[in-house]
């Protein structure tokens, strides 16, 4: 099917849907040739699909003059960028023949998959393809944009102040659009997350402290336990079902749920809080309900850690790839992505062997994102019950991180395309996908230095492995 054919048949079904509903119907409007739509440096709330006829894109300098920069044809979308960022409109939009438009609000916009999942269906398709489309029109700006400063080099001493303004407008252009083409529908989102989550680091860390002050002057011990729930690392279920059976073999008269909450202590500490308390279940209880509040406060600082993390990633790709870099513990980054995925990975048996790695000079939120794709497909893929077992080993100048699951597996006909951005095997409302997670993981794993492999995983388990593996050059046990 021709990019024409599929652009009109997504048109008709549009079509289609609006006349199947009055409130529609009644967003489908008509402008005369010559109507302005949009002028340059308003404010945009609205979505305008283009139905029929034709728009003109203009943008002004300062004295005045106009330039004509796009002509949008049926199927094109008027107000993308600024109805889903909220800046400014960039140019204004003219009717060069009589239009039809289809009007959709940015409240609409945000809620449809759930007010109206067929008219998302046929909406986003043409969302998708016009990013596509601009984005080839940026490479092709760009080549013609090198050819002409190449040309123009020779007459550097006369043209010296045409040839900065025209790298200044390259790489304003570059910079926009990369935003509008990777982070369209998640550019409000990182500026809304990023004051409250800086606010929950602020208020929990003063949480903390308050507890644990109160704590100590109740009880020094209960301070100690709180300590050790602030610090608890994560248990692999193998591990926590041998220590369960063993202390219920040691303390039959403990209850079966306190068990349970015991063996997520740090050894040593179960072990003292046990000699204290074994024989006052009460006591023993309240000690548990210190421990727990403890690691409650941990997960909620690993996850806001996270949220600050997540948005800086995201903020990263519109500040031209810069990130910060440090010396950091990638098993910790694995270890605290277990515990902010602990509600995809119920059900699921998790195994680690994770012991003995060096710290690698790396962006640890970055890499902190790989494993939360690697690990989020994987548990989608066992659809809430199987193993996931990750395991990863330094040798040889690089460190190596596998991920495997017991799932369905990899399909041959998938293997080729698995990276390819936009490629996805999910389908239908519930698990819909945009077919970025990999694609998103493996420039995360290139650009440092790294490689990002998929296969099958061991025969015990059956599943899909991916393999990432990093250099570890400048680092330190």
């Amino acid at each position: 099917m021709t990019t024409h054919a599929t652009i009109a048949s997504l048109l008709a079904a549009l079509r289609e849907e609006a006349q199947k509903s009055g409130h529609w119907r009644g967003k489908i409007q008509h402008h005369a040739a010559g109507d302005v739509l949009l002028h340059e440096h308003d404010r945009n709330d609205t979505l305008h699909v283009i139905l029929s006829g034709a728009v003109e894109l203009r943008k002004f300098s300062t004295d005045g003059d106009g330039v004509t920069v796009d002509l949008l044809e049926p199927g094109s979308l008027l107000g993308l960028i600024s109805v889903s960022t909220g800046e400014p409109v960039m140019t204004t939009a003219r009717a060069v023949k009589d239009v039809e438009l289809l009007i959709i609000g940015r409240d609409e916009l945000d809620s449809l998959g759930e007010s109206d999942p067929a008219m998302k269906s046929v909406i986003d398709p043409l969302i998708i393809r016009n990013l596509a489309e601009r984005y080839r029109r940026l490479v092709g700006s760009n080549l013609e944009i090198h050819r002409l400063a190449q040309a123009l080099k020779s007459e550097k001493t006369q043209l010296a102040e045409t040839i900065s303004d025209l790298n200044t407008t390259r790489m304003a252009l570059i910079s926009r659009e990369k935003m509008a083409t990777l982070g369209q529908l998640v550019a409000g989102v990182a500026h809304e997350l990023n004051n409250p989550a800086a606010s929950m680091q602020h208020s929990l860390e003063a949480l903390a402290s308050s507890l644990r002050t109160t704590l100590q002057q109740v009880d020094p011990a209960w301070a100690n336990i709180f300590d050790a729930g602030l610090s608890r690392q994560k248990i692999d279920s193998t591990r926590q079902r041998e220590r369960m059976e063993n202390l219920v073999s040691e303390h039959p008269e403990i209850p079966r749920p306190v068990i349970r909450k015991l063996s997520h202590m740090p050894v040593e500490d179960c072990d003292q809080l046990l000699e204290s308390a074994a024989n006052d279940l009460p006591a023993l209880e309240s000690a548990l309900e210190i421990f727990e509040s403890g690691n409650a406060v941990r997960g909620i600082r690993v996850a806001a850690d996270r949220i600050v993390r997540l948005v800086k990633s995201l903020k990263s790709h519109s500040r031209d790839g810069r990130d910060e870099w440090e010396t950091a513990d990638v098993a910790e980054g694995i270890r605290d992505t277990l515990i902010v995925l602990a509600k995809p990975l119920r059900g699921i048996s998790v195994e680690t062997h994770l012991e003995g790695l060096p710290h690698i000079r790396c962006r640890p939120g970055a890499l902190n994102q790989v494993w939360t794709n690697l690990v989020v497909n994987a548990a989608q893929a066992m659809n809430g019950n199987g193993t996931l077992r990750i395991t990863a080993q330094s040798n040889d100048g690089t460190l190596s991180v596998r991920i495997e699951d017991s799932g369905p597996g990899i399909a041959p006909e998938h293997m080729l395309n698995l990276f390819t951005t936009n490629f996805t095997t999910k389908s239908g409302p519930a698990s819909f996908g945009l077919g970025l997670g990999l694609s998103i993981a493996q420039e995360i794993v290139s650009q440092h230095n790294g490689t990002i492999s998929a296969g099958q995983a061991n025969a015990d388990l059956g599943g899909a492995a991916f393999e990432v593996t990093l250099p570890v050059m400048g680092s330190w046990n």
